[in-house]
């Protein structure tokens, strides 16, 4: 629906199923490959950000969704040899505006940071997670947003387990 909204999806969906990391200074994750489910559980405190023109459009139900924006959701992801040994970039690769930034990795446990600033205000998320055996793992993420004179925050935790060595449909 908007930028914004895309934007809070795309950490968490990247983030799943173990926040694999960003490339530079990144420790690969002790974890075994093939099909993986996570659960992200998260709530949301404030109104997105949207436009004022926007936001006007929106019916009383619409605009309480959005508060309410939290809950939990469950995605399966292949989690594939390539994936672990390159790591991923939270899908910010078309944010030019974005400093990703790995504070700290070991096979068990990894914490980042990725930080944007524009225009119409600033988007940070802080991530951490670890490996508690081979076939799971446990996370945070916290997500500060201020935009357009408005802001909103997230805080979620995450619980990824691993399902089976091949990932059948699952990309």
């Amino acid at each position: 629906m908007y930028k914004v909204l895309t934007t809070t999806r795309a950490v968490w969906l990247c983030a799943v199923p173990l926040l694999v990391g960003f490339a530079q200074d990144f420790v690969r994750p002790d974890v075994k490959t093939g099909l993986w489910q996570t659960t992200v559980n998260n709530h949301v405190n404030g109104m997105p950000p949207i436009p004022d023109d926007v936001l006007a459009r929106m019916t009383p139900e619409q605009k309480a969704r959005m508060m309410g924006a939290g809950g939990s959701r469950t995605v399966k992801v292949c989690l594939t040899e390539e994936k672990l040994n390159k790591g991923t970039d939270f899908g910010s690769n078309d944010r030019p505006n974005c400093k990703r930034t790995v504070l700290a990795s070991t096979a068990k446990a990894t914490d980042l940071q990725e930080e944007c600033t524009d225009k119409d205000g600033t988007f940070t998320a802080k991530v951490h997670y670890e490996v508690t055996s081979r076939e799971s793992a446990n996370g945070t993420i916290h997500v500060d947003m201020n935009r357009m004179g408005k802001s909103m925050t997230m805080d979620g935790t995450m619980q990824s387990r691993w399902l089976a060595d091949s990932c059948g449909d699952v990309k």
